[in-house]
């Protein structure tokens, strides 16, 4: 695994969230080609921090090199999002990948989550032709 190539899915950590909503994203451990790091013994530190006590990200190992992130800002506002990571490569110390610190900024009201309901498939009401069609409910 090489901290110079691992990176985050997508091309960075996201920028914009939801306060009480879990925000997710993936690392892509990677080797010094830019190929998957398999085998890899990364571990990964993701911290946010703003408006209250700074959250560490929960980090989880995927499928191919990829690592799952989530975390949930309770409290509105701007925050930083650090990311780390330490392996037999890197000394055994948490060295910074990727970009710097992330701005992340956290809204009260989502467009998308402010009519979400547990076991909807969508979060959106649509008026088509006069007809009133309301979200699909999941069986989960």
């Amino acid at each position: 695994m090489d901290p110079a190539q691992t990176q985050v899915v997508g091309g960075g950590a996201p920028a914009l969230g939801c306060a009480g909503v879990a925000t997710r994203f993936q690392i892509a451990a990677l080797d010094q080609f830019g190929a998957p790091a398999m085998g890899s013994d990364a571990e990964f530190l993701v911290t946010v921090s703003g408006p209250g006590a700074p959250v560490t990200a929960l980090v989880t190992a995927g499928a191919d090199a990829q690592y799952d992130v989530a975390f949930t800002p309770e409290v509105p506002g701007q925050y930083l999002v650090d990311m780390r990571v330490k392996s037999a490569v890197t000394g055994g110390e948490f060295v910074a990948f990727g970009a710097p610190p992330t701005r992340y900024y956290c809204s009260e009201v989502c467009y998308g989550h402010a009519l979400t309901f547990p076991g909807a498939a969508t979060s959106y009401l649509s008026f088509e032709a006069g007809a009133y069609t309301r979200p699909l409910l999941s069986s989960t």
